[in-house]
């Protein structure tokens, strides 16, 4: 089984090393970077530590940049699975992948991480009460609608299947944060098999985190990605990334 690792960055040349010591770097058959057009030298100092770099020609966001390392992934590796790892420091931790283990070699097609597992070790990390209960509704909402059977719906931890990537319509999902819930949203409608695993997020030290106006529309569309799938799910209509 060969893992390899995708690091996901944008302006974090301050977090390079902070992310790269967190790394299992004995998991992965190979790593690299997806650079989303850092205007500091954040890709420049990945390349002179022999890591290759990807780099996004403009700025596309976070579902851009991992449309990109994905893309690169496929045309340049040979993997079964692919671990996201952001690099602003790896804020998830990126050793839940030992965990993850399990469910790869029981051929799961998607795994995430989840900070709602141990939850008091969550609180300790330095989360805020808004971020903490904003995040624990809202993945309650997307429970009762996509019945995966997880804890979190938005987390930075995820590991992607190579079938997962064959079977799903990943390319047409948001340049934006909100392809990290639509690829859950495809997961339930192709009824794929999705596990998930106790993953620590470090909210003290160095870290990016979307804007309070960002996460305000991230939860409107993630309400209407929601009623989307419920339409397509009585086939009313077929929304753009479930055909």
């Amino acid at each position: 089984m060969k893992i390899i690792a995708m690091i996901l960055t944008y302006n974090n040349q301050d977090m390079v090393n902070q992310a790269l010591n967190k790394i299992p770097l004995e998991l992965f058959s190979n790593i690299f970077v997806s650079d989303d057009c850092s205007i500091d030298k954040t890709a420049d100092i990945y390349e002179e530590k022999g890591i290759p770099v990807f780099r996004n020609k403009k700025n596309r966001g976070y579902g851009g940049n991992v449309k990109n390392a994905l893309e690169n992934a496929i045309l340049n590796y040979e993997f079964d699975y692919i671990v996201e790892i952001h690099g602003d420091g790896a804020q998830f931790d990126p050793s839940a992948t030992y965990d993850a283990m399990e469910f790869m070699k029981k051929k799961y097609d998607f795994i995430i991480g989840s900070r709602f597992i141990d939850k008091n070790k969550t609180k300790k990390g330095g989360m805020s009460k808004l971020r903490y209960y904003s995040n624990i509704i809202l993945s309650n909402l997307a429970e009762s609608v996509f019945k995966l059977g997880i804890t979190e719906y938005h987390t930075g931890f995820r590991i992607y299947s190579r079938n997962y990537l064959k079977k799903v319509n990943w390319r047409d999902c948001s340049e934006g944060h909100l392809f990290s819930f639509e690829t859950l949203a495809l997961v339930a409608h192709h009824k794929l098999k999705i596990a998930e695993v106790k993953c620590f997020c470090d909210y003290n030290n160095m870290h990016t985190s979307i804007s309070i106006f960002n996460a305000v529309i991230f939860t409107l569309k993630h309400f209407l990605t929601m009623i989307d799938y419920l339409l397509t799910k009585i086939r009313f209509k077929s929304g753009k990334i479930f055909r």
